[in-house]
């Protein structure tokens, strides 16, 4: 059969579709279109056949040069494909030596760029794949050691599809038209959106850029658009949008453009010291007093639901010195949740 870069591409994309939690069961035209989605966002105008795919399937379930012995079953009631064992997935299998070849290429690709700013997120992902390449070696060399190191589990979200024509939208000033779904609404609504930005914020994507229904700024979350084209219409970039400007005092995906940033004091344990000093949680943070007691640490941000739990979840180890609104707040939230528990235990 001969493994080549692109069926092993094609396997795991496969894979990536049958484990997903939120599209199960793909048919096989949603394996073509992943397939060649990813075969769009590399710039290759070639598209995979309805045959090749099908034989990948095959492949998968029964080559033995391969040794995946995927259990791929079809499921009658949902139309669609799944695998016939919980959860089985072709990326839990040792690495054979195509795929390592391929992924040490590839982190020694990202390495070259990884010193350009535009790309510094490259030197992250690349250490990553080096890591898991010495953790499969480890793994393969003594079984027994398979559970001693656990991944963290990034979970599938759709939308990332979207990615390659919003990007080229955005580089070409095209107007988008997508058909949106807030989480809480029943009906999608039709949109024209003049693109400016893309942003990933806790392994989400969002799209920012200026409704023309609404005529501002809207930000709108990847997996909650259900359709998406390129107009041929042509947008004039507004010169009142300053990309590295817009999300300066935000902490989170929003940015609330009607109000002033504050100055945030927070008192933290001495015991958040190290992670506060080498993980910032904005880029904005000062750090303003350090004691053998607490550190206290300065931010200039919206007042945003994205801080206010952030807060919340670092209870009891952090107080709000400043803004007073903000403590007050703050304050309020915890009293609710105690009212709460107890009205709750005295039912």
């Amino acid at each position: 059969m001969g493994l080549g870069k692109s069926a092993l591409v094609r396997y795991r994309l496969i894979d990536e579709a049958i484990t997903s939690v939120s599209h199960p069961y793909p048919n096989l035209q949603d394996l073509i279109d992943k397939v060649n989605e990813y075969l769009e966002t590399l710039g290759d105008d070639k598209t995979v056949a309805k045959r090749t795919i099908q034989k990948d399937l095959q492949d998968m379930r029964f080559s033995d040069e391969l040794g995946y012995y995927a259990p791929i079953e079809y499921n009658q009631l949902h139309r669609g494909y799944y695998y016939d064992e919980e959860d089985f997935s072709i990326s839990k299998l040792p690495l054979k030596g195509e795929e390592r070849n391929i992924l040490e290429f590839t982190a020694n690709l990202l390495a070259r760029y990884q010193d350009v700013p535009m790309f510094s997120s490259f030197k992250q992902i690349t250490q990553r794949i080096f890591d898991a390449l010495n953790i499969h070696s480890a793994i393969e060399s003594d079984e027994t050691f398979t559970h001693s190191i656990q991944f963290d589990q990034t979970p599938t979200v759709a939308g990332n599809n979207w990615l390659a024509p919003i990007t080229e939208a955005i580089k070409k000033y095209r107007k988008l038209a997508l058909r949106y779904q807030p989480f809480g609404v029943e009906v999608a609504k039709e949109r024209v959106v003049h693109p400016y930005l893309l942003k990933e914020y806790k392994n989400r994507w969002y799209l920012i850029g200026i409704s023309e229904q609404a005529n501002e700024i809207r930000t709108y979350a990847l997996d909650r658009i259900t359709a998406l084209s390129i107009t041929e219409d042509v947008f004039l970039p507004s010169d009142s949008f300053d990309k590295k400007k817009y999300f300066e005092h935000s902490f989170g995906i929003y940015n609330l453009k009607n109000e002033e940033p504050s100055t945030v004091v927070l008192r933290f344990d001495i015991s958040q010291a190290g992670y506060l000093k080498t993980q910032p949680v904005h880029s904005s943070q000062k750090i303003v007093e350090e004691s053998a007691t607490h550190i206290i640490i300065e931010l200039k941000v919206y007042l945003s639901e994205d801080l206010k739990m952030f807060i919340m979840s670092h209870l009891p180890k952090v107080q709000v010195l400043e803004p007073a609104e903000l403590r007050d707040e703050i304050l309020g939230r915890v009293q609710k949740s105690i009212l709460e528990v107890g009205n709750q235990k005295s039912v």
